[in-house]
């Protein structure tokens, strides 16, 4: 099935040329806001930590709530308007106060969006050619590269599709090339912004078995609870966002009720408008 490839927000991961080798990361938001141009609040100002120790940590919230904006800051998409946003990896040290920088981190902590892969990708006459380029183009040594290739078309079931096109694949394969792609850059972390969107539930179980078990912290967003609760994934760390605000840092379990109670509240608060 033939389907329209996006532009990838991996853009400035293009130009570099070296895959990442900076490894035990630590985030740190410092009162760090964001305030779009028009006025509109993005997240408000908010302090918080992400340790290396940490498995899969989950962001939910509804629909405007400051999840995705909360991961473009730490992905270094963006820099805020407020406060500051700072990676650190044993003596190294970046923050999101110069673009360079910010480029930097955007290596280190590649965001994934769903089916959002390299414009390139378009234009190859395989997955695997594709995936090759972008390999070359960060001078990787030919039998790595074909090692690192073959490592993460098998974490995420893209063997027997090796030489396909990305047009002919569907939105489950589309979903997980754009997490081999990520992976093979050797992220630190992979920040993912609802990395099961779009899919049924057979397929966003294919897609989330194969991202938690990569290998690499996962620090994503996402609507579906029921992944979230799942043990298997080993999430172990859930930040509930309302209002452009984190809310509530804890436990999958006691996240999730503190998410319902939200959703409850604002519920009532719209009957009440309503009645």
């Amino acid at each position: 099935m033939h389907r329209m490839v996006r532009m990838s927000m991996f853009s400035s991961m293009l130009h570099r040329r070296e895959r990442n080798s900076v490894t035990d990361v630590t985030i740190h938001l410092d009162q760090a806001a964001l305030r779009f141009p028009n006025g509109n609040v993005g997240l408000q100002p908010t302090t918080v930590t992400f340790e290396p120790a940490a498995r899969h940590t989950a962001l939910i919230g509804l629909n405007g709530a400051g999840k995705s904006t909360l991961l473009d800051l730490i992905a270094g998409k963006m820099q805020p308007t407020e406060g500051s946003v700072q990676v650190t990896a044993q003596d190294k040290k970046w923050t999101t106060s110069s673009k360079r920088q910010r480029n930097e981190i955007a290596q280190i902590l590649p965001l994934v969006r769903a089916e959002q892969v390299p414009a390139s990708f378009e234009h190859a006459d395989s997955i695997q050619d594709a995936l090759e380029h972008e390999l070359k183009r960060l001078h990787v040594p030919t039998t790595e590269m074909l090692a690192t290739i073959q490592q993460v078309f098998s974490l995420f079931d893209l063997t027997h599709l090796a030489r396909m096109r990305v047009a002919a694949l569907d939105a489950e394969q589309l979903h997980m090339l754009t997490l081999a792609y990520a992976c093979a850059m050797n992220p630190a972390v992979l920040v993912a912004d609802e990395p099961t969107r779009g899919l049924d539930e057979i397929s966003s179980a294919h897609v989330a078995q194969a991202l938690f078990h990569c290998g690499k912290p996962v620090i994503f967003a996402t609507h579906d609870i029921d992944l979230v609760r799942n043990a298997d994934y080993l999430i172990d760390r859930v930040l509930v966002l309302d209002d452009q605000r984190i809310v509530f840092d804890g436990d999958p379990a006691t996240a999730c009720e503190h998410y319902s109670d939200v959703i409850r509240s604002k519920y009532a608060k719209v009957m009440h408008g309503l009645s």
